[in-house]
């Protein structure tokens, strides 16, 4: 699974959000997983609503969002990733759903704005357990 690494885009059609809907949702894997980890992946969302604005670019309210203008990276909206909402996807379940079809890898988001998320929830994320944070920190890009 070479292909799936930090950074990856991927459109997951049977995306299961936390209240139990599935759906199609765009995702970003944010670590490599060592060996027994899972993969870190964040939702993202092109709805602007009152506390998620357009201005600055990048991380937004202490970490919770990241915001990527349209053609800044792949996204063709201006997009928001959620940092304060980190799924776990095992290796298995990655591998069933690229095989089933139900996940697509669309695209790597550049190294500079992988950096700048990063940074982001490094630095900033109150939402994240120490014990994602350090899945992700440790992440070579």
């Amino acid at each position: 699974m070479a292909d799936l690494r930090s950074g990856c885009i991927l459109f997951d059609t049977t995306f299961k959000f936390k209240d139990k809907e599935i759906g199609e949702k765009l995702i970003v894997i944010l670590n490599n997983p060592l060996k027994g980890q899972p993969f870190l992946v964040c939702r993202t969302t092109s709805k602007e609503k009152s506390y998620r604005k357009k201005i600055p670019k990048g991380c937004q309210q202490k970490g919770k969002y990241f915001f990527s203008e349209r053609g800044d990276a792949y996204f063709k909206d201006d997009t928001w990733l959620q940092l304060d909402d980190i799924y776990e996807y095992n290796n298995v379940e990655m591998l069933r759903k690229k095989f089933k079809g139900t996940l697509q890898i669309l695209e790597n988001l550049n190294d500079n704005i992988l950096r700048q998320i990063k940074n982001c929830i490094n630095n900033e994320s109150e939402d994240i357990s120490q014990e994602h944070l350090q899945m992700i920190v440790t992440t070579i890009i």
